[in-house]
């Protein structure tokens, strides 16, 4: 036994070392992904041991499907912009893809000792955005209108030429429509005394609003305001948008989450997050462009937010936007309202007097 165990161990350390040479002098980094006759991007395997490689490929930037080749199968997956890539190893080890530039992406390939793996396939992924947030933007004031200092704006989206605002406080809290160029209401709909009013949306020619404290929202007819159904959720109401599949509202921590407007169930939620942890104090949403904008409760910034990882893709930092004279007068910003048909990103805050039409500016910080 113990000649063969002397003449076997030795071989066995020859055949490791052999596979483990070979997978280093692997040029993974150079692996070529080429389309396949249907158009699709195929990957091949790829072979690592236990130090980490980098496998590079490029996507089309339209929004399409791509098959995967795998050492266990062909697997068909939809990618998207701004949707984080993992790998899947045969240990089930999820790793995070490193985004290069806008065309090109890589996966540093780590094999962990404990999974005593020598080869590590692509099972799926999908695009991933950038990993630094180090874009931020200020802003420009292109147009100005009047907003009522006596409203406390918690929720705010705008709609076929007309904003429709969600107002709070006891006592206050109401639902209006408004033109742009004027505090008179166009239509108002008041809610009982007991209720402070938070978040609005529209989806679908109804609108959605949240309460406060007392885990009740309501659903209004968009043409006349009339009720037709109340809603229950178990946490507090702050905002709230809608990405027209899912009501995404918030609570005031770092979660948002996503509920079935049938029958409001909850479908999924996402942690905020950015570089230095969690963002908390969610508030006021809207959604623009396949992003979450979020207001930062007592913060002079807006976080624009992917809806499918929670990652910070970027600040807006409004600082300054309400003159000094006011400030005293009002309180903090929140309200953001898009106008899709233009292009236009209009801001407000509770008891402002003014309603800002900004254009965003790219900085780095």
């Amino acid at each position: 036994m113990y000649v063969i165990i002397r003449f076997i161990f030795p071989c066995f350390l020859i055949f490791f070392y052999s596979l483990h040479t070979l997978a280093q002098n692997l040029e993974v980094s150079r692996c070529i992904s080429h389309y396949s006759d249907s158009g699709n991007l195929s990957i091949p395997l790829i072979n690592i041991a236990d130090q980490p490689y980098q496998a590079g490929f490029r996507y089309a930037p339209e929004s399409q499907t791509f098959r995967l080749e795998t050492l266990e199968k062909l697997s068909d997956v939809s990618w998207c912009e701004r949707t984080p890539v993992y790998l899947l190893s045969a240990a089930r080890l999820y790793l995070p893809v490193v985004a290069v530039n806008n065309t090109d992406y890589q996966a540093e390939l780590r094999l962990l000792p404990e999974h005593n793996e020598i080869r590590f396939a692509l099972v799926s992924a999908q695009l991933a955005p950038p990993r630094d947030i180090d874009v931020a933007y200020t802003y420009q004031v292109v147009n100005t209108y009047p907003h009522d200092a006596e409203a406390f704006t918690q929720g705010l989206f705008f709609h076929s030429g007309h904003l429709y605002e969600s107002i709070g406080l006891r006592g206050h809290s109401a639902l209006r429509e408004l033109g742009l160029e004027s505090t008179l209401p166009v239509r108002e709909h008041q809610l009982a005394s007991t209720l402070f009013a938070e978040g609005l949306t529209l989806y679908q020619d109804n609108l959605y609003q949240l309460t406060w404290t007392s885990g009740i929202g309501f659903v209004y007819a968009l043409e006349d305001f009339k009720p037709i159904a109340d809603f229950y959720y178990p946490t507090q109401g702050w905002g709230l948008t809608n990405d027209d599949y899912s009501l995404i509202y918030s609570d005031g921590s770092a979660v948002l989450r996503f509920m079935d407007p049938a029958d409001f169930s909850l479908r999924r939620e996402i942690s905020v997050h950015d570089d230095n942890g969690p963002v908390y104090r969610l508030n006021e949403l809207e959604y623009v462009a396949g992003e979450i904008y979020a207001n930062i409760w007592m913060s002079n910034r807006i976080a624009r937010i992917s809806p499918t990882t929670g990652r910070v893709l970027a600040w807006i930092d409004l600082t300054g936007l309400l003159p000094a004279e006011q400030v005293q007068q009002a309180d903090v910003l929140n309200g953001i309202a898009y106008d899709s048909s233009q292009q236009r990103l209009l801001v407000t805050g509770k008891l402002w007097p003014t309603l800002f039409e900004i254009e965003l500016l790219q900085s780095k910080k």
